[in-house]
């Protein structure tokens, strides 16, 4: 199965590929297939047939290395799709994690001044 995104394939073979523009970034990592779109995160799995699964994670993760500039939620805040979550900076640029579910807060694992890594989890909801 080949995966495209804007016209670009996503390599097939095994091991974490990456394509990114300034308005999306795909990470492929085996039969999971992580997009950034506009802010919002999505986790997408390649299930065998007669599977079932949610495809929409409930947890936010950093989509790059990036210093943390705002945090705009609360444990136990509600939130819904397209809310802001977390502001982070890399490169001069900001980069906005938006909510990809609606849902209770959780969990709050970084704060304002904070170094994250890429696919680290910065927000998680129930």
């Amino acid at each position: 199965m080949a995966w495209y995104v804007r016209n670009h394939p996503l390599p097939t073979n095994i091991g974490m590929e990456e394509v990114s523009s300034s308005r999306y970034r795909v990470i492929r990592d085996r039969n999971i297939l992580w997009l950034w779109v506009d802010g919002i995160h999505y986790r997408l799995e390649n299930k065998a047939r007669g599977t079932s699964g949610d495809s929409i994670s409930k947890d936010s993760l950093a989509p790059m290395t990036a210093k943390v500039v705002e945090v705009l939620v609360k444990v136990g805040g509600d939130v819904i799709v397209g809310d802001t979550l977390v502001v982070l900076s890399a490169m001069k640029m900001e980069y906005v994690v938006k909510a990809t579910v609606a849902g209770k807060i959780e969990l709050l694992q970084c704060g304002p001044g904070d170094m994250v890594e890429q696919g680290q989890l910065l927000v998680k909801l129930i």
